[in-house]
């Protein structure tokens, strides 16, 4: 009898080397039983076509049976959808966003482009790997459900010979039937495998307009580092901070498949959805506090108001009316903001607000993005005459205007040629005008300033400008 041999367990690391060994085969194995299964699959769609091709029959049945074979194989290669930005079901997603639609593998040629309903001008394009971008080049409507319909594998449209033999056969001879053939014969491809993806786009609220102003420069704050902006000329990438939420994430369940973005990252700042007013930081440090108490978010205040007046003569959108602008956030008001904000078309003026104090001396201090331009002594209204306190903007303006009214004690009055004139509460006015001392109560409730000083303060005031007394 042979004696046993010890074999390799008896040799100090004999198994791990016995183990590299069977993973090896392991590995080979299965690349063998790949390779296996794709020559079968390619020698059934051949067998499958040598036999159609020779068994006895229609010959349009046999190139049918070829077709659907071929289209069979075909399907199963199709692209598979397996993340997105904006995620499936997004809402609030900004109206610039740009679509991205991360891909399994490249979609096969001659399958129609994807859809977006309502249809939104712009270009789809590959970008980065096995990636399909949607670059709108104007804004997605705000308020409105997007639906992106996606065909990722579809069958070529049957060749004209083949549609007139399958006309010809079932006896359709006529010219209405002739003219069916062809339009069944030229008609677009099938799509066999589609992906929907559907996300709503931010509403029109007072919050967001406040944010467009603001990035637009046309109230004093601004947007927080790390916060993208809701609208820009360049669409964040999947998986930036971006006011209102809106980001990359995974296609979702019943999608075709659920994994998350190709090197997104989770949302890290992100404001309320309900108020994206709410982020807005001051954009100057030395905002006098009178200025600052104004500011309320998603509320449609006097510093809002006076922003979209800003916004709308900058813009030339006079309306026509008395005073010539408006501050209702129409539909047409919404459109050219999202697409100043588009283009990155910020306000070219700087930011002024005029400060007026009753207390005596009586000054007037004209603040312009961040730094006092002019301080001067000022008279405001006599007793009977007063001045209205609080925060206003300047709805009406004038180079010279005969001014014409009663005094307190009843008596007329005309002066001619008052020169720069902002008015800023009904007939309450901000203007240059002649006294001998300045800086206690002497006007019928204006606000005058000298002579010269007043075509300073014309020239930065505008349409707009805040005027806040106290």
């Amino acid at each position: 009898m042979r004696p046993r041999s010890a074999g390799l367990g008896a040799i100090p690391g004999a198994r791990s080397l016995d183990g590299a060994r069977r993973g090896r085969r392991g590995r080979a194995k299965r690349r063998r039983r790949r390779l296996f299964i794709g020559l079968l699959s390619a020698l059934t769609v051949v067998l499958v076509v040598t036999v159609a091709a020779r068994a006895p029959g229609d010959p349009v049945d046999r190139r049918r049976l070829v077709h659907r074979t071929v289209e069979a194989a075909r399907a199963v290669r199709a692209a598979r959808v397996v993340a997105t930005s904006p995620a499936p079901g997004a809402a609030g997603v900004a109206p610039t966003t740009k679509v991205v639609l991360a891909l399994s593998r490249p979609i096969a040629p001659g399958v129609p482009p994807p859809r977006l309903t309502p249809a939104v001008a712009g270009a789809w394009s590959a970008c980065g790997h096995d990636e399909l971008c949607f670059t709108p080049s104007v804004p997605f409507p705000l308020g409105t459900t997007e639906t992106v319909d996606v065909p990722l594998a579809a069958q070529r449209a049957r060749s004209r010979s083949l549609a007139r033999q399958d006309a010809d056969r079932h006896g359709a001879r006529s010219a209405t039937a002739g003219l069916a053939s062809t339009a069944a014969a030229t008609s677009a491809t099938k799509v066999t495998r589609r992906f929907e993806l559907h996300f709503s786009t931010a509403t029109a609220s007072v919050g967001l307009a406040q944010v467009l102003l603001a990035q637009l420069r046309y109230l004093p704050l601004e947007l927080p580092s790390g916060l993208t902006p809701v609208v820009s000329s360049h669409p964040s990438p999947p998986g930036s901070s971006q006011l209102p939420a809106g980001t990359a994430s995974s296609a979702g369940a019943g999608s075709e498949a659920a994994s998350s973005a190709r090197g997104s990252a989770p949302v890290s700042q992100r404001a309320t959805d309900a108020d994206p007013a709410l982020a807005l930081t001051w954009r100057y440090d030395d905002l006098a506090p009178s200025v600052q108490a104004l500011w309320q978010p998603g509320v449609d205040n006097t510093m809002t108001k006076g922003a979209i007046v800003q916004f709308e003569r900058v813009h030339g959108l006079e309306d026509g009316s008395y005073p010539p602008y408006a501050t209702t956030l129409t539909a047409a008001l919404w459109q050219d903001l999202v697409t100043s904000a588009m283009a990155g078309a910020t306000d070219p003026h700087p930011y002024t607000v005029a400060e007026v104090s009753e207390a005596q001396p009586e000054r007037l201090t004209l603040w312009s993005d961040g730094a006092d331009e002019l301080t001067t002594l000022v008279n405001t209204g006599v007793p009977g005459g007063a001045t209205p306190t609080g925060a206003f903007f300047v709805y009406l303006r004038y180079v010279s205007q005969t001014m014409h009214g009663y005094t307190v004690t009843g008596k007329p009055y005309v002066y001619p040629n008052v020169p720069d004139v902002n008015y800023f509460s009904g007939n309450f006015a901000i203007h240059g005008f002649p006294r001998a001392a300045y800086g206690f109560p002497q006007s019928q409730g204006c606000v005058e300033v000298p002579l010269a000083e007043a075509p300073l303060i014309y020239r930065d005031l505008d349409y707009g400008s805040l005027v806040v007394i106290s």
